[in-house]
């Protein structure tokens, strides 16, 4: 499964297909009997078209909050070391450029999981199965080859 753009339901949960055939071929293959099951027979259990969602990885905006959040952490822990009789450090304009350079690059790399809708849309055809289930398939008793 590659980090860039799913392909899924709707309302999936867990997004595992890097395109739409293969969000296809799996509904074909869960609506699909055990036994001798002809795509007809497949293909007459699915609403159609199979609208197929495209998904990009979430990339929030918030390195700013992220920053904010790291620093006050930091200069919390380094209280004990201050003035005892001081209101506290602020943070200076160093500390703040270096924070928000540390969030930006953690929010740049991190593997972000969370997708969102790009809202692109794959439809398929009843037509259009048949041919990718033939094309990966083949002609086979479980699932009639197309025909």
């Amino acid at each position: 499964m590659s980090a860039g753009k799913l392909y899924g339901w709707k309302d999936q949960e867990r997004l595992e297909h890097d395109t739409p055939e293969e969000v296809l071929l799996q509904h074909l293959d869960d609506a699909a009997l055990p036994g001798a099951d002809n795509f007809d027979a497949v293909a007459g259990r699915i609403t159609w078209p199979v609208k197929v969602y495209e998904f990009a990885p979430m990339r929030p905006p918030f390195a700013e909050d992220i920053a904010q959040d790291a620093l006050e952490h930091v200069l919390e822990g380094l209280e004990e070391y201050s003035d005892p009789d001081g209101d506290g450090v602020e943070p200076t304009a160093a500390q703040q450029v270096a924070a928000l350079d540390f969030a930006r690059a953690i929010v740049a790399d991190y593997p972000w999981w969370a997708h969102e809708e790009t809202g692109k849309v794959v439809e398929f055809t009843r037509e259009q199965a048949r041919a990718l289930d033939a094309e990966h398939h083949g002609p086979s008793p479980a699932k009639g080859g197309g025909a």
